[in-house]
């Protein structure tokens, strides 16, 4: 674990060593070639192939069964209009969110629930830190180099409720203002 960290390949927390057993184990848990890329992450557009990707999901803690989402989760990642170069790069503490919804939520057990946004799933704190892991380790963006917030934030790991907050209140009130040009 200690080699990585000092790589500069975490997030600063104990990861899951990414061995040959653990990550083919992965990534036969996906229908893909290894090898295929599934879009570039920003800042720095690194290539995210299959294998890059389980790798960080094998790091984040994530379970085999997970991996579907997360590579859903990084193909969104690597639309153009998610603009994962601008949440990386900007002075505000901006992070990502990930909703997810369908019978796949209750079969890998995340908590959409009470407390949903809290501590204590493994689902939702591996997904979320797969993600973060991705950016720093495939799209080049570790904190201390390209992120540019005066204060980051804690819920850049794997929990989201203020951002989530201000989101839907920001949601909220965009959708009003929609509404209002229709009634």
């Amino acid at each position: 674990m200690r080699p990585l960290f000092t790589s500069g390949l975490t997030d600063g927390l104990p990861v899951v060593p990414p061995t040959e057993e653990r990550v083919p184990r992965m990534l036969a848990s996906v229908d893909r070639d290894p090898q295929q890329v599934l879009g570039t992450v920003g800042p720095n557009y690194g290539p995210a192939s299959v294998e890059k990707v389980a790798i960080n999901a094998v790091m984040a803690g994530c379970q085999s069964s997970y991996f579907p989402v997360v590579v859903a989760e990084v193909e969104a990642l690597c639309e153009d209009q998610f603009a994962a170069h601008a949440i990386n790069v900007t002075t505000f503490s901006a992070t990502s969110l990930t909703i997810i919804n369908g019978p796949i939520r209750h079969t890998i057990g995340v908590n959409c629930g009470h407390n949903a946004l809290g501590h204590g799933f493994r689902a939702n704190a591996t997904i979320g830190r797969s993600l973060r892991l991705i950016i720093l380790n495939i799209g080049g963006g570790p904190e201390s180099t390209v992120e540019k917030a005066l204060a980051s934030v804690c819920w850049r790991v794997s929990t989201y409720r203020l951002r989530l907050q201000l989101m839907i209140r920001f949601m909220q009130s965009f959708l009003l203002q929609k509404a209002s040009l229709f009634l």
